[in-house]
């Protein structure tokens, strides 16, 4: 734990400021859900806001930065987290999990590298796609969502996308971070 006080804090989404910006992603498949976000300050993890992701009806849907693209080089570490509420109301696709972390990386072209993806659930991490899963476990309490992992090879660049994944209705997202860890020789 000590390692990570020395950590660099790549993103923060704490949506305690007014400055930070997020954009939607929608996939072809789900475009006409009515997917929304907003800044929620009736209940947070941590401060005063979180942010409320809505669809109306069942397919991802998710949130990253602005800042879109983080550089990297093969080999570094990183941990990327948050934190998690389900609403009244929110139906998730059975043998699906629910909020996902996904890394995208990419190369020195800007191309996507798929293969390479990770995604971080609640039961672990996943590499190059996410396979099927244990039913979501509903829960109205905050809970968290944390992994590290290391850049693949010829990757240049990444990008943190906090997912809905196969769900519709509500869910807040408080404390989207990825932070870079020292790398120990």
């Amino acid at each position: 734990m000590a390692a990570e006080s020395t950590a660099e804090i790549c993103y923060e989404g704490s949506f305690e400021l007014a400055g930070q910006k997020w954009r939607l992603f929608i996939p072809d498949g789900a475009r006409g859900n009515n997917v929304q976000y907003r800044i929620y300050t009736s209940d947070a993890y941590d401060g005063e806001n979180s942010l409320l992701l809505h669809s109306d009806k069942m397919g991802r849907c998710g949130i990253y930065p602005v800042k879109e693209a983080l550089e990297v080089h093969p080999g570094e570490k990183f941990k990327a987290s948050l934190y998690y509420k389900a609403t009244t109301g929110l139906v998730i696709k059975p043998e699906t999990p629910g909020v996902v972390i996904r890394v995208t990386f990419f190369d020195s072209k800007n191309q996507a590298m798929p293969q390479d993806a990770i995604f971080i659930c609640e039961d672990g991490i996943q590499v190059g796609g996410l396979k099927k899963k244990a039913d979501y476990k509903q829960s109205n309490q905050w809970k968290p969502i944390i992994g590290s992992f290391s850049v693949p090879p010829s990757c240049a660049k990444m990008v943190i996308f906090a997912f809905l994944w196969e769900g519709m209705g509500d869910v807040l997202l408080d404390n989207i971070r990825i932070v870079r860890l020292p790398n120990k020789e």
